[in-house]
């Protein structure tokens, strides 16, 4: 099996854990319950980033040296609607403080994208960081997975066995293309949403404090 990894993180994201990843009152593109199948919860990129930050700055309640991370993390990230990522770690960790200061519901995790994978041995990856997995990602559109095995399952059942423990796909570059081609096949027979763009792989790391 052919292995894509780096240590090259191209940035870091707060988002809410997997089993934290809904929004009671199901505003917007949040589900008012966290996507699974069966016990199998999905535990990729497209979960709710930044939601407490974002919630803190429309209540006004934030304090101003988190407005101003805010403030980086959209101008850094404006010509991405779906994934926004910050190169401060430690501006993360103090998002992630925040975030997680009445109940701990979000976890930090580093973003390493495609152009960054090289096929270095796994043991390689440093301190505070695990291996999630591999997404598949869609900018303007979001998780391949998401929208196909989390929200179609009666059309990948042989993906579904794929899956890992976070939901998410090893990274095998063999298994991620099949997805990819089985994926766009369903998107023309209009069984699942079609995304129009570059899908890449997205490695994620789960960062510790």
């Amino acid at each position: 099996m052919k292995q894509v990894m780096s240590n090259s993180i191209s940035g870091y994201i707060v988002l809410r854990k997997p089993e934290f990843n809904f929004d009671e009152s199901g505003r917007g593109a949040y589900l008012p319950y966290a996507p699974k199948i069966g016990d199998q919860l999905y535990g990729g990129i497209d979960r709710m980033q930044w939601f407490d930050l974002d919630e803190g700055y429309y209540e006004k309640s934030l304090p101003m040296e988190l407005i101003k991370i805010r403030e980086r993390i959209y101008s850094a990230n404006q010509q991405s609607s779906d994934m926004k990522l910050i190169d401060s770690l430690d501006d993360a960790e103090r998002v992630l403080t925040y975030s997680n200061k009445s109940i701990c519901r979000n976890e930090l995790i580093g973003v390493v994208e495609e152009k960054h994978f090289d096929h270095s041995n796994l043991n390689n990856v440093k301190n505070k960081r695990s291996i999630l997995g591999c997404d598949v990602f869609c900018d303007g559109y979001g998780s391949l997975i998401r929208e196909g095995v989390f929200s179609k399952p009666e059309y990948f059942g042989e993906h579904i066995d794929k899956l890992n423990e976070s939901g998410i796909f090893h990274c095998d570059e063999s298994s991620i293309e099949k997805y990819i081609e089985f994926y766009q096949m369903k998107s023309r027979e209009g069984q699942v949403e079609s995304m129009e763009g570059k899908i890449k792989a997205i490695q994620i790391l789960r960062i510790s404090l």
